[in-house]
């Protein structure tokens, strides 16, 4: 129902959507060689990697979407795959990088979407998750089922260390956390002389509005397959 092409009525959200992109991107290591976009919703990570000639999947739930995309990125390396994040249709270490912005919140079982993405990654490969930062999650009652329903699909909220305890269980894979988007700086509509700046600046300003007032909106999780813990996992199967 999400038209996720329309560019948003409030500047304040162009603008945190913009830092939230380019913090992703300040993650991905300069060695990456093909992508995976889980939820590509207007294809931001089509648009940055298929120009640069990269092979690049754009995986979604919506066939609309992926249509899309592949429409406004037009590239011999970018290719659309419609499915599930829950039974992703990918062979074992495909990707060197997996791209899931704002996806992880929606997902009925953390755990298998987490177990399916490293799945995916290549040995010394990397995974970028983003989602709201320890949202408070509000429901509405359903005129036509009378059930509780969540706001805007979101059914999990995350902070720092929500997602450790599944990370252990997956061998040789580490998680780093990320916090950003001031909420303070968001509140104070920050953003009209704020846009102007390049990213390591912004970054800086809002880093330290965080260290005053700990109201971060975002939050980055970093994954990391690690290169020898990963092939000695697949001796002990082997």
């Amino acid at each position: 129902m999400f038209d996720y092409f329309q560019t948003p009525e409030d500047p304040a959200t162009v603008h945190e959507n913009r830092r939230l992109h380019e913090f992703i991107l300040s993650k991905v290591p300069s060695s990456v060689e093909s992508v995976l976009d889980i939820g590509c919703g207007n294809g931001w990570v089509a648009q940055h990697f298929a120009k640069r000639g990269k092979p690049i999947v754009s995986f979604d739930i919506s066939l609309d979407n992926i249509q899309r995309v592949l429409k406004d990125n037009p590239s011999p390396t970018h290719y659309g795959v419609k499915g599930d994040v829950l039974a992703l249709p990918f062979q074992r270490e495909s990707f060197d990088l997996i791209i899931s912005s704002e996806v992880i919140e929606h997902v009925p079982d953390t755990a298998s979407y987490l177990s399916n993405i490293t799945n995916a990654l290549k040995k010394g490969g990397r995974a970028i998750i983003s989602t709201p930062y320890n949202e408070k999650l509000q429901y509405s009652l359903c005129i036509h089922c009378n059930r509780s329903t969540p706001l805007h699909a979101h059914i999990h909220s995350f902070r720092e260390d929500s997602i450790d305890h599944v990370v252990k269980a997956i061998p040789g894979v580490s998680v780093r956390a990320f916090t950003m988007s001031n909420k303070g700086l968001l509140f104070l509509r920050t953003h009209k002389f704020l846009k102007y700046l390049p990213f390591s600046i912004w970054g800086a300003i809002d880093k330290l509005a965080n260290r005053l007032i700990n109201k971060p909106a975002r939050l980055i999780y970093v994954l990391d397959k690690d290169l020898k813990s990963a092939s000695m996992s697949s001796q002990k199967r082997t």
